[in-house]
């Protein structure tokens, strides 16, 4: 039955994606590839999602297998290995716990991916937020009791999807401008969005290299240069003293 429901559906839907000229499948960040299939339409892909434990562990794993066979991409078996640990932790956390664990570990469960992108890591932990963090977020993170902890914005609203799901972060954005306006700190408007991006049909449909995996090493390997650089600093006396001079 799993082959017919699962494994024969994600080989059949790899096949289409890898045979487009476009690299738009390869471009997918790990956990929109391996907990979904994607099926590209013209500049645009449909997401339609697998069944949680069995897809990713059958279905992903045919396809994170088939992509390191044929050198698509070397780190697919380790990718999908982390989606199939992400899919099966939040089952396992109690509910109170995720949060803190994700906000400590600075990793979602839910995404498969670091909790604040590697773009913001390096900034103060009161403004490690994006376009997409609530007023009401970016307002408590700026409080000496967030700063002290260093819990950013992104955690902060993490915690509130957390612990009141979908209906939390609604209450959350719908109260954006007044309390934009009690900060004093007017809240950009937001560009118009694009037919793919308005609820629930964005859940299904997405751009093109939107998320983009190679963006993510990217970030990773200037990350990983960096802590090289600063452990060689570390362990060279000359470069030590050449920084003091």
């Amino acid at each position: 039955m799993i082959a017919v429901t699962i494994i024969l559906p994600s080989i059949v839907v790899w096949a289409l994606a890898n045979s487009s000229d476009d690299d738009w499948y390869q471009d997918l960040d790990a956990n929109t590839k391996y907990t979904n299939w994607c099926i590209g339409i013209g500049d645009t892909h449909i997401l339609i999602p697998k069944p949680q434990e069995t897809g990713i562990l059958f279905g992903s794993g045919v396809e994170a297998f088939l992509n390191q066979m044929i050198g698509n991409d070397p780190q697919a078996m380790k990718q999908w290995a982390k989606q199939y640990l992400s899919a099966i932790l939040p089952g396992i956390l109690p509910v109170a716990l995720g949060s803190w664990i994700e906000w400590i570990a600075d990793y979602s469960f839910g995404k498969g991916r670091k909790l604040v992108p590697k773009s913001l890591s390096g900034e103060p932990s009161e403004y490690q937020y994006n376009s997409y963090t609530s007023e009401i977020a970016k307002a408590l993170g700026n409080t000496e009791i967030a700063k002290s902890v260093k819990m950013s914005p992104i955690a902060i609203d993490n915690f509130i999807s957390g612990y009141f799901a979908s209906s939390g972060r609604f209450i959350a954005n719908a109260l954006n401008s007044p309390v934009a306006y009690l900060r004093g700190s007017g809240r950009p408007a937001e560009p118009a969005k694009y037919w793919y991006e308005m609820p629930f049909v964005g859940s299904f449909v997405r751009k093109n290299h939107e998320n983009s995996e190679y963006q993510n090493r990217f970030y990773d390997l200037a990350s990983d240069m960096t802590d090289d650089y600063n452990r060689m600093k570390h362990d060279n006396p000359k470069a030590k003293t050449a920084q003091r001079v």
